[in-house]
């Protein structure tokens, strides 16, 4: 499924707005691909065993201009790791030079990491598993894309995949134990935020409408391509990954409209509409700006330099979107939604 087929669910100028950031996101990773191979080639590294993973809003397919760029860079091998490890910040500032981008500076989440580390089945819930090991792990899975390197990032999301189905803790259990991950690392997001909040005192109302908007819609998403496919795929459990790992493949919004197909047009058409507005919204500088002047006291209050009210109300629009697409699912595939990630 592509972007081109949502022309039918959406208005003129929501559809505009997913073609800009699809058009922005391709330009924006073919450009990375080209400054990453001239790095490798220029230093003699072997492309065929790194994967320049972008995750974030790139990842997502659904950057536009105001956009980082995060990049995590998988190794195959504990050795490439070494060989890799003194060129780590040098291809990071190539690529923001080159690009005239802000690029994650490779500190904890977005640090390297080899596949044997990430996809290790006895790390998976045991003692090691902490919020960065679940983070990485869950990101590549769920929101990333191949921005250089020659190791596939279809081989990346298979071992990870294969690692829950080989762990100790999850073997006969594993696909649970996926959906307990997703929303493990959805309720970490959220305790995260309120921490960072409270002690650090970060931009409060960015992280606020970024969790309402861009995480929940990603969540929802996950959870629809998780139960969804369970529902479809009923011979066999190769079929099953098969599917999750297209579904995993896709932007969110793909996933929910690919999810629903033509039986809930008009609610997925309203969530990607609301969706949109908040996409273009923070891509505006002004915006962003305005967010992070915004004082936690008086978020409320009716002035006209306060865009938070409007945007809280639009991210409650979307919540009632959503909640009318799980009421109008077929009733199994709705019980799986209460079975596997709530109850």
């Amino acid at each position: 499924m592509q972007i081109k087929n949502l022309e039918s669910y959406l208005d003129a100028r929501t559809f505009k707005t997913y073609i800009r950031a699809q058009d922005h996101c391709s330009q924006l990773c073919a450009d990375t691909q080209r400054c990453v191979e001239e790095y490798l080639k220029e230093h003699r590294l072997n492309h065929a065993n790194i994967c320049l993973v972008a995750v974030g809003s790139v990842g997502r397919q659904e950057a536009l201009e105001a956009s980082d760029l995060d990049i995590i860079p998988v190794l195959s091998s504990k050795t490439t790791t070494v060989d890799f490890e003194r060129h780590d910040r040098a291809l990071r500032e190539r690529i923001s030079n080159d690009l005239g981008i802000k690029v994650s500076e490779g500190k904890d989440l977005t640090r390297f990491v080899d596949i044997a580390r990430l996809t290790d089945p006895d790390t998976i819930g045991g003692d090691e598993d902490d919020s960065q090991a679940l983070t990485k792990r869950i990101l590549i899975l769920l929101e990333s894309t191949q921005v250089g390197g020659g190791y596939p990032i279809r081989k990346v999301r298979e071992k990870i995949l294969e690692a829950y189905a080989e762990s100790e803790r999850t073997r006969g259990r594993h696909v649970l134990s996926l959906c307990n991950d997703l929303a493990r690392y959805f309720r970490t997001l959220c305790i995260e935020y309120k921490a960072k909040v409270d002690v650090q005192s970060k931009d409060w109302c960015t992280r606020n409408l970024k969790l309402r908007h861009t995480r929940k819609i990603w969540y929802f998403s996950c959870m629809l391509s998780v139960v969804s496919l369970a529902q479809e795929y009923t011979g066999g459990e190769a079929r099953y990954f098969e599917g999750l790992l297209e579904n995993f493949s896709l932007p969110p919004i793909l996933r929910i409209a690919k999810v629903t197909g033509d039986s809930q047009k008009m609610a997925v058409s309203r969530l990607l509409k609301h969706y949109a507005y908040f996409l273009e919204f923070m891509s505006q500088e002004k915006h962003r700006s305005a967010l992070s002047k915004v004082d936690h006291d008086q978020r409320y209050d009716a002035e006209i330099q306060n865009p938070f009210p409007g945007m809280k109300f639009n991210s409650d629009l979307m919540h009632h979107d959503m909640m009318q697409i799980i009421e109008g699912l077929n009733l199994h595939i709705r019980r799986r939604v209460f079975d596997w990630f709530l109850l």
